[in-house]
């Protein structure tokens, strides 16, 4: 009875086993296959909602706007978003989805250091400089409404959270000021400056030297904020 018992656990085990690489097959040849239709259609829309939004405010702009510059159809684009406050939500995804990779300086480090966080910062503005009117949208569209100002909050402070994780680690180390304030909320003060700024910087025409000067005075005031006493 033994061996039956144990031939059916591993033709059990070997039926598992391929199943379990089937998902994996499968995204291999949709990896293969490349972007679908549909996707090439959404980033296609979302392109041309990025780009309206240099030439008009979010508010003037409509549905028809969006479609005839993705060169789509009205009904063509109703089917990927039901409004373009459905849009902006698209784009503001696709957008921080990129955004959230300017930490990878601090945490591909381990730590805050100033080098670290000098480039980190400066992600962030080269991300406000290739994508200044669409952020802006994003910060004066949080404003207005509550729905997209919660979603719009709720991703910038998975930043402050990773902020905090860090201060904690340099806390830890010796390396920085212990608290009271607790690291979150030093995080959280932080991260908003810097939020604020770099909105106020790109809402108006501005030099290189300037963003230089901004990247330079938020490494700084991290520096002291965190600093060992």
């Amino acid at each position: 009875m033994d061996a039956p018992k144990s031939s059916e656990r591993r033709a059990f085990a070997d039926t598992m086993s391929r199943m379990a690489q089937e998902p994996s097959r499968r995204t291999q040849r949709q990896l293969a296959a490349g972007p679908r239709k549909g996707e090439i259609r959404e980033t296609q829309i979302l392109d041309a909602l990025e780009r309206l939004l240099a030439t008009k405010p979010f508010t003037e702009l409509t549905m028809d706007d969006i479609a005839r510059h993705a060169g789509l159809s009205r009904s063509a684009l109703y089917f990927y978003f039901a409004s373009k406050e459905a849009a902006l939500g698209g784009l503001h995804q696709r957008t921080y989805a990129a955004m959230a990779r300017t930490t990878e300086p601090l945490t591909e480090a381990g730590d805050a250091t100033e080098a670290s966080m000098r480039r980190a910062v400066g992600e962030v503005c080269r991300n406000w400089r290739e994508h200044a009117h669409a952020l802006r949208t994003f910060h004066e569209t949080a404003m207005v409404s509550a729905d997209f100002g919660e979603r719009w909050r709720e991703r910038l402070e998975t930043h402050v959270a990773t902020l905090a994780h860090l201060i904690e680690g340099e806390r830890a180390a010796g390396r920085a000021r212990p608290g009271p304030p607790a690291a979150e909320a030093l995080a959280s003060a932080w991260f908003w400056m810097l939020e604020s700024q770099f909105y106020e910087l790109f809402r108006r025409e501005h030099t290189r030297a300037e963003e230089d000067d901004l990247v330079d005075t938020l490494t700084l005031l991290w520096t002291r904020v965190i600093a060992a006493a």
